[in-house]
């Protein structure tokens, strides 16, 4: 399980960088709208934090 958590944790670290860079190009886009760009950020959090425990739950699963 421990090695589990640690492939979890490369993998979730990995994708924060495309995370935060497509949040800046989001931000980027919606300067001037800040409601939508608020709005995009919550959906990409929202996102984001689904497949991280998505991807929680496969690992944890595959091992049982």
């Amino acid at each position: 399980l421990f090695d589990a958590l640690v492939k979890i944790a490369i993998q979730v670290l990995n994708n924060f960088d495309s995370f935060f860079s497509s949040i800046f190009f989001l931000y980027e886009c919606n300067r001037h709208l800040d409601k939508n760009f608020f709005l995009w950020l919550k959906i990409c959090i929202s996102i984001f934090y689904f497949t991280a425990i998505f991807h929680i739950y496969i690992y944890i699963f595959r091992d049982v």
